[in-house]
């Protein structure tokens, strides 16, 4: 059996509450296609990463982001790739460009979540395509969205003892765009070490692949989406998509 890539001997975390345990990680076609405490064959293999005292769990999903607009005008949403979230739900807090235009988009975004009303006009009145929510979902299908929107997620390599160090390391950022304001923010780039959508690396020493934001990576999913149990190795399950 041949993969797209390995993920050698980092600790695990199924995301089902077991125990953690040191195994090697399969990735074919978009898929996790084995896990396994033994060796895989990398013969052919274009890329093994070795996960030796790293972590190993499936991607974050953010339920509250409000990417409403930036979804539109920065699709590949590298900012929550570079902290390791590779699914995230729009639409928080019932508020939505669904059914409405750049103005009343404007005004509910800049009166409720305080993003500047003529940025939320110019990004709607720009993109907007959609006349109802279907419209709406092929829309942001056809944008080159960088991770996943709407439901689960694929896998995330992190090294604890960094994200021990960077817990309290925060630094002053300027945000030149809204007026200068200061904000904190902690820089963890060397936390999260590859991030995988879909099976694809979308993030990888610390900076996005080369791919996201000039192709579509991640993908709209719809309510009804269920990923099937795959068996991958004996008396061991995953759930893929």
């Amino acid at each position: 059996m041949t993969y797209d890539t390995i993920i050698r001997d980092g600790r695990w975390f199924d995301g089902t509450g077991a125990p953690s345990s040191v195994r090697n990680i399969g990735i074919r076609d978009g898929d996790v296609v084995a896990i396994s405490p033994d060796d895989l064959d990398d013969k052919d293999c274009p890329r093994v990463i070795d996960a030796t005292g790293k972590w190993v769990l499936p991607g974050m999903l953010d339920i509250h982001t409000h990417y409403d607009i930036e979804v539109l005008n920065g699709p590949a949403l590298t900012e929550s790739l570079r902290h390791g979230v590779t699914t995230v739900m729009l639409a928080s807090c019932s508020l939505s460009t669904v059914h409405v235009d750049g103005v009343d988009a404007g005004d509910i975004f800049g009166r409720v979540e305080a993003i500047p009303r003529e940025h939320v006009i110019g990004a709607v009145d720009e993109h907007k395509t959609w006349t109802n929510a279907e419209e709406y979902i092929q829309a942001l299908e056809a944008r080159p969205l960088g991770l996943r929107i709407g439901d689960r997620a694929d896998l995330v390599v992190i090294d604890p003892e960094r994200l021990d160090a960077t817990l309290d390391d925060y630094a002053e950022d300027r945000v030149e765009q809204y007026g200068g304001l200061s904000r904190m923010v902690n820089r963890n780039d060397a936390t999260v070490n590859a991030v995988f959508v879909g099976g694809r690396p979308v993030f990888l020493d610390g900076k996005p692949t080369d791919v996201v934001g000039k192709q579509r990576t991640g993908r709209f999913l719809r309510a009804a989406h269920k990923a099937p149990a795959v068996p991958v190795s004996e008396g061991e399950f995953v759930s893929v998509s």
